[in-house]
């Protein structure tokens, strides 16, 4: 431990070049530099004794920022010789033009600051203000741009025409443009970054969805259709970071799954990692989502609303306070309670099915009758951002969602009253303040608390042949408490090269718990699960800038997890090499460990697989801390229209964990390894309004768990050796098409008999585990857009969309299981009962269509 701090201490102290002194200390030091002398009266100075001083900063920068400091004049005679003075009150008016100086449009919303006071440039990029003091200095400031300081005298009479430079930190340089459509854009980090307000329209997809978008990436599927279900190169879902506003999301979906829980018309940034994930980044062996809205003040009210045929939702942006502070807040709700639409019965025939509720919604064979399905999801994001200078942005966050339902309903062959109840809850809240610049360091000191809760409770209240009754009682239960603080670090250095430090801490509570209660002892079950560990974490990590060529990343974590009473340290390192302007060839490599995971749950609890996995903590016992270990190799390649993208990745995790039911299986937990070997490639050609990619990935998954399948290797339960997806865009003016299809390989499954116990009853065997394969899966999808305006002033956007999913109506298989079902058949003295094994399919979507209406103001 005394080691690891010893390197971490050296590996980060560089980055405190910024140092206090007094002024007279900074001014001596400036003198011998530059060799130059300063003219000043004692009496002027003595009173600065803690002046901010970087080194690494130039002259002109450094005595910008002492006028800052201590409101004097720095006044050039010549090359050599300086005046300090104090300020005169002496006014004027000046104007300016800001313009980019890569493309030399004008900048429209760009912030002015200047004696506390904010004003923002035109449509036109044009800025005035009056009566500001001779020897003031502004401060211009821009997203995605270098912050630009002038001093007042240097405005003339005319509008002064200011250029600025767009930020390149080396980090985030974008090296394939248009990934799959605008919006989205790929990264020398390898980082995959889309833009929900300028993502070109994707098939199958009616909103710029944050979960579907990414499923057309190559190395990111989800096998079980859902939005939530994301795959990244082998990774389940729960083995990925998932990151809102700074808060960490344990459950992310509504409709058990279908659609994203994040709305998409307030999100600002997105960054995929399949690998080469930043030291920031931990307590995950897979992918990394990292999601945040507007981070800036808004420059103008701004507000929006829509409908599709599952939900509406309504989202406005405020500036306020003479735009030193902004206001977001959205919500969503959905009106699959009070209307039942196309789009919301193909929705419930999948998120239900294999379930009892599916039956009740079953109108053809009426399994289930007086049947009352009572179901909604709802969610609401708030947002206050507080900018009172340049130097200082304090940003609040709270997100809410949550999914509701209520089921009752009789099954006539099976003699069962039915009741389940499903409440899924998520909310958050993140705080952060950011203080300093880029060029000379940006502290951020951040808080957030995420709790997740997901209660179950459902009765089958059973007619017995005896005459008697029977009510099989359920009570399933997973919450999830986590609070956590964070500091970090950022420098630029004069060389664009950059340093990054910081320490993490989080609190993390988790219980699980699950009753079967019925008078068959065998059939009962009282299972809980609980436990609560302090996490630890210091990172550090170093981007290397050398001649526009070679960029690398050495990062370093370390973190102990209370738990297991175990610290882990995890080298991540990632290299890119630009051989020219077209193309880069990249490297990585990581390892990295995860506490708190998810659990599948092969036991019956009557949902059909609606609550088949529960996030747990590990332990000394049963649950192990799961470890990866990541390496990846490929080039891009962007020229004439053509893009190319391809990586060779190999990946090994330990720690998977499968719960079984101990009338199947002597032991209850059973942990394991994954094995993954892939090729991802991404093949696209632009011409002037259509485009076409090619998204294609070759893996192959491999499990072995100690006591299993006779020890022996078998497929994993997601192998898919092929996924392929064929897009095609074409824009006509303001009216956008895709057509997409899709195909992969069909899922292995294992293969279950049914024999007698000691009690003649039916008891599930299994045979070689996932053995067998599903049909492959096939799928064309459809999607059209129009915007336009409603008023001549064009401040009115309207959008309309379609998306027909399916169009084939091709029914996939998308996995298969047995469980053992009671069959009554007669009455009275006539009535018997018999246990016959039953092979469930889960199935995809049939066709679905849907529609978008939407206004923006």
């Amino acid at each position: 431990m005394k080691k690891f701090l010893l390197i971490f201490y050296l590996f980060t102290v560089a980055v405190f070049s910024q140092e206090n002194r007094s002024l007279k200390q900074v001014l001596n030091q400036l003198s011998k530099t530059y060799n130059i002398d300063f003219s000043y009266n004692e009496n002027q100075v003595r009173q600065f004794n803690h002046i901010q001083f970087d080194s690494e900063t130039d002259l002109k920068a450094t005595l910008i920022s002492l006028s800052l400091q201590t409101q004097l004049i720095f006044e050039k005679i010549d090359d050599e010789n300086y005046i300090i003075r104090n300020k005169n009150n002496k006014t004027k008016n000046i104007c300016g033009v800001v313009f980019s100086e890569k493309t030399k449009e004008t900048l429209a919303f760009v912030n002015v600051y200047f004696d506390d006071k904010t004003v923002v440039t035109n449509q036109l990029g044009k800025f005035e203000i009056k009566d500001v003091l001779e020897d003031d200095i502004i401060v211009i400031k821009g997203v995605g741009y270098h912050t630009l300081k002038i001093l007042v005298k240097d405005f003339n009479s005319d509008c002064k025409n200011i250029f600025l430079t767009e930020e390149v930190h080396q980090l985030s340089e974008v090296v394939i443009t248009d990934y799959l459509t605008t919006g989205f854009n790929k990264k020398n980090d390898g980082s995959i970054v889309i833009n929900p307000k300028k993502t070109g329209i994707l098939p199958g997809v009616i909103e710029p969805d944050v979960l579907q978008s990414l499923q057309l990436i190559p190395g990111v599927q989800s096998p079980d259709e859902t939005a939530s279900g994301i795959h990244i190169r082998g990774s389940t879902p729960d083995q990925n970071l998932v990151v809102f506003d700074g808060m960490k999301m344990y459950h992310f979906s509504h409709y058990f799954g279908l659609i994203s829980a994040f709305n998409p018309y307030i999100t600002n940034n997105i960054k995929l990692y399949r690998s080469g994930t930043h030291a920031k980044y931990g307590n995950n062996v897979g992918g990394v989502l990292d999601i945040s809205t507007d981070d800036y003040t808004p420059n103008k009210l701004s507000a929006g609303f829509g409908s599709t045929l599952t939900h509406a939702d309504f989202f406005i942006k405020a500036p306020l306070f003479n735009n030193k502070v902004g206001f977001v807040f959205s919500a969503r709700r959905s009106f699959t309670d009070v209307a039942n639409t196309i789009t919301n019965q193909q929705y419930a025939k999948v998120a239900f099915q294999n379930s009892k509720i599916s039956d009740g919604l079953d109108q053809e064979n009426l399994r289930i009758t007086n049947a009352e399905n009572d179901f909604f999801y709802q969610d609401y994001h708030s947002k206050i951002i507080v900018a009172p200078n340049s130097k200082n942005k304090l940003s609040f966050s709270y997100l809410y969602n949550l999914n509701d339902l209520t089921f009752k309903g009789e099954n006539l062959r099976t003699q069962q009253i039915l009741s389940d109840d499903i409440v899924i809850e998520n909310k958050g809240f993140h705080v952060d303040w950011e203080l300093g610049e880029i060029e000379k360091g940006v502290h951020t000191i951040a808080f957030s608390k995420t709790d997740f809760s997901k209660i179950y409770d459902g009765s089958r209240l059973i007619n017995r042949a005896n005459g008697s009754q029977e009510n099989v009682l359920f009570d399933k239960d997973n919450t999830v408490q986590e609070t956590s603080a964070e500091y970090s670090f950022v420098k630029q250095t004069k060389n664009n090269n950059n340093w990054e430090f910081g320490a993490q801490f989080s609190h993390s509570k988790l219980a699980y718990d699950f009753k079967r209660d019925t008078s068959i002892q065998e059939d009962a079950i009282e299972d809980n699960i609980s436990g609560k560990a302090n996490n630890y974490a210091l990172f550090s990590e170093y981007q290397i800038n050398t001649n526009n060529h070679w960029i690398i990343n050495l990062g370093l974590r370390w973190q102990h997890f209370s738990s297991v009473a175990k610290s882990f340290i995890e080298p991540r390192f990632n290299i890119n090499y630009k051989t020219n302007k077209y193309l880069n060839f990249k490297f990585s490599t990581e390892l990295k460990h995860q506490s708190i995971s998810q659990v599948i749950d092969f036991r019956n609890d009557g949902l059909g697989g609606l609550f088949d996995r529960f996030w747990a903590l590990a332990n000394k016992n049963d649950f192990p801390v799961l470890k990866s270990f990541q390496t990846s190799i490929g080039a891009d390649y962007q020229k004439n229209g053509w893009t190319l993208d391809v990586e060779l990745y190999n990946k090994n995790i330990d720690g998977i964990l499968f719960l079984f039911d101990q009338k199947t299986r002597a032991q209850k937990y059973f942990s394991g390894s994954n094995k993954i070997n892939g090729l991802d490639l991404l093949i696209k050609k632009d011409w002037n309004n259509y485009n076409t990619w090619v998204s294609y990935t070759l893996s192959k998954s491999i499990y072995h768990f100690e006591n299993l399948n006779n020890n022996n290797d078998f497929n994993g339960s997601f192998d898919t050796p092929h996924s392929l997806i064929w897009s095609h865009n074409y824009n006509i003016k303001k009216l956008e098409l895709s057509l997409g299809w899709r195909f992969r390989s069909g899922i292995p499954y294992t293969v279950k008999t049914a024999e007698l116990n000691n009690n003649n009853k039916l008891r599930i065997v299994f045979n070689e585990l996932n053995s067998e394969r599903l049909p492959n899966y096939k799928r064309l999808d459809f999607s059209a857009g129009y915007k336009f305006y409603f008023d001549a002033n064009k401040k009115i956007k309207g959008q309309l969309g379609l998306t027909l999913q399916n169009i084939l109506g091709k029914r996939n298989i998308l996995s298969r299981d047995y469980e053992i079902e009671t069959i009554i058949t007669g009455q009275g003295p006539n009535r018997t009962e018999k246990e016959v094994l039953v092979e469930t399919d889960k199935i995809s979507l049939g066709f679905v269509p849907n529609l978008l209406f939407r206004l923006n103001f």
